[in-house]
């Protein structure tokens, strides 16, 4: 018996049981981006928006799931320009996001490193539906 079927048994709804069963089959696939990796960009769609405890339970990290090719790609860090990016495009499940990770750059003044990140929504998911190629509207 799959997943959603088994979570149907206790009530839970055919289209979010489908959903939770996606994503527990989807975690076999799952890379876990990390600034060590170095400089990386790419396009997918967003399958989870989250906040966790940072390093060592200091501040918060804001995590963001993307779907890339079939490979579930996760992105969780604590970066101020990372937080910022992702508070400004208020990404959500569906929407077609490009995630950038320039590396360490200094800053204007030269005195300080930064982790150069940014999050750019280049397409909305229509509210309460998946994201649709042929039906969405550029954002």
């Amino acid at each position: 018996m799959s997943i959603a079927d088994q979570l149907k048994k206790y009530g839970i709804d055919s289209a979010a049981a489908e959903k939770v069963e996606q994503k527990v089959q989807n975690a076999g696939n799952r890379r876990y981006f990390k600034t060590a990796d170095g400089p990386q960009e790419f396009v997918g769609v967003v399958t989870d928006v989250f906040t966790k405890p940072g390093f060592n339970g200091q501040g918060t990290d804001y995590g963001v799931a993307f779907d890339v090719d079939g490979e579930e790609i996760v992105v969780a860090q604590g970066a101020t320009a990372w937080v910022s990016s992702v508070q400004k495009a208020n990404p959500a499940e569906g929407d077609v996001a490009v995630f950038r990770y320039g590396g360490k750059k200094d800053n204007k003044a030269g005195t300080n490193k930064y982790h150069d990140f940014s999050l750019t929504i280049a397409k909305r998911a229509n509210a309460g539906e998946g994201f649709n190629p042929s039906t969405d509207t550029p954002f």
